[in-house]
């Protein structure tokens, strides 16, 4: 009975340190996929995908091919929130939150599977991929509005 909980207790504790922030051991930090923009919870199992896995499929992951997908023009905040600064991925929509490993970059299995070689010849991405129409940006720090006098009125969001 001991080994069935002390192998449980070790199972657990793996799944709770793989959260640790690698820059600071003391904190922990979500685990986000680079392709969907999803969070990584619970055991669920983490892909990883190479620069060069990731670079086969520039064209379904460009900003080009979402604009041109969705006939509309993605604002330049926007697409600057889903930029990542490796010059392989200039123009990709990819999640700047996912975690670099010395073996590739987080995934979550879906996004593992949909990113496969002989999957980038394909027309379209996986299912919830950044560049499927998921492109949602963060709330802006301010709004601009006008009152009912036709003033422009700012507010700050704190």
């Amino acid at each position: 009975m001991e080994d069935v909980i002390s192998r449980s207790k070790k199972e657990e504790l793996k799944f709770l340190h793989r959260t640790k922030d690698l820059k600071n051991p003391h904190k922990h930090r979500a685990i986000v996929c680079i392709i969907c923009n999803h969070c990584i919870i619970g055991t669920e199992a983490i892909g990883k995908l190479t620069k060069a896995q990731i670079s086969l499929h520039k064209e379904r992951l460009s900003v080009d091919s979402y604009e041109e997908y969705y006939e509309t023009t993605l604002k330049p905040e926007v697409t600057k929130q889903y930029q990542i600064n490796v010059d392989d991925f200039k123009g990709m929509l990819l999640s700047p939150q996912s975690r670099k490993y010395l073996d590739g970059y987080a995934t979550c299995s879906m996004c593992f599977s949909g990113m496969q070689s002989h999957m980038a010849t394909k027309r379209t991405p996986p299912k919830f991929l950044i560049a499927n129409g998921f492109v949602i940006g963060s709330f802006p720090q301010e709004i601009q509005s006008t009152n009912k006098d036709g003033e422009r009125v700012t507010r700050k969001i704190d």
